[in-house]
């Protein structure tokens, strides 16, 4: 079974889309391939009851090709652009009782440069086997990592390639892909691309934290029903769309707020809330 779930901001029309792959056992054509079994080994599946009652540290591990390489520097205030990414992860976890230590790497140095992989597109089996051939940390009962890989060219939906998704997360694993041939051919500023990256970032780590009715109960009725996995908040980051005004704001509400926490209420009681 399979659900996409399609999050857009109105600069770059189709910005996010956000690739859920639920591992049933069974591919999308029905023929048995690819199955769940896959993601048991090496790096594994991510078990959100563990993280969130177990786990006291979270790391995020980033890989990417040479020509991928993420945006790292600072804002006007000296925020850091990764702090973003950081910030948003700590308010997910803010005020359980076990708030994890997280580690995120915050300029290149911190991350890792991998071979080409002159791939034209990737589909998710396809990441998720790059995933676990560059990394082989697993999961514990106290320690989750994250995946997080920055790719040349774009994704492979079922075959067609789809020139428009930003990232995915895979569902039910700890792997996150961005592309940054989409990112680099949004037509804006490299500014405007550093903060759609981060946005990215923040949107497909929430997919994968549980969000929204992904794993984690919802505790009111926010899930937009027409794109599931998505919030009816327009000023949360996991809102499916936004036009063009409201991107402009968000922008300005990452870099001028003394928050960066761009979750909306709704899904941060969701996740404050769970109790496994």
């Amino acid at each position: 079974m399979e659900r996409i779930g399609y999050y857009t901001k109105g600069f770059f029309p189709y910005l996010v889309f956000s690739v859920l792959i639920a591992l049933a056992g069974c591919s999308p054509s029905g023929s048995g391939e690819n199955s769940g079994n896959a993601y048991n080994t090496g790096i594994g599946r991510l078990d959100l009851v563990t993280l969130y009652s177990t786990v006291t540290s979270i790391t995020v591990h980033v890989a990417y090709e040479p020509d991928a390489e993420p945006f790292t520097g600072t804002f006007r205030d000296g925020g850091q652009y990764w702090s973003v990414l950081e910030t948003n992860m700590k308010a997910i976890f803010l005020g359980r009782i076990i708030e994890p230590d997280l580690s995120v790497p915050k300029d290149i140095t911190g991350m890792e440069q991998i071979l080409t992989q002159a791939q034209a597109s990737w589909t998710t089996e396809q990441v998720f086997d790059l995933a676990q051939g560059t990394w082989d940390t697993p999961q514990t009962s106290t320690s989750t990592e994250f995946y997080v890989l920055f790719l040349n060219g774009y994704f492979n939906d079922k075959g067609v390639v789809n020139k428009q998704v930003t990232g995915i997360s895979i569902n039910k694993t700890p792997v996150i892909a961005i592309f940054k041939d989409v990112i680099r051919k949004s037509g804006y500023s490299s500014f405007d691309d550093t903060v759609i990256e981060q946005t990215t970032l923040v949107h497909e780590f929430g997919h994968a934290a549980g969000l929204v009715n992904n794993g984690l109960p919802m505790v009111s009725d926010h899930e937009d029903t027409e794109h599931i996995n998505h919030c009816t908040n327009e000023d949360c980051v996991m809102y499916w769309e936004n036009d063009g005004t409201s991107l402009n704001f968000f922008i300005h509400k990452i870099i001028n707020s003394p928050s960066d926490v761009i979750f909306g209420p709704e899904c941060l009681n969701d996740a404050h809330s769970f109790m496994p």
